[in-house]
């Protein structure tokens, strides 16, 4: 399910659509598969969201 809303973060206004933290799991995933570098430092990025904050206000 994906959300398209304008969020405001760091004085920048993000337009676009949103998806669930599992799809970007899933697309980093699939990248450590073929790039296990990548991959991990994206899972490392990946982990420094604060998820539920970046849900409950896309959610508005």
């Amino acid at each position: 399910m994906s959300i398209i809303s304008n969020y405001q973060s760091r004085k920048k206004i993000v337009d676009g659509e949103f998806q669930t933290r599992e799809h970007y799991r899933g697309k980093i995933d699939y990248i450590k598969w073929l790039d296990p570098k990548l991959g991990q430092r994206l899972l490392k990025l990946y982990r420094k969201i604060k998820w539920k904050h970046l849900e409950e206000t896309m959610s508005l």
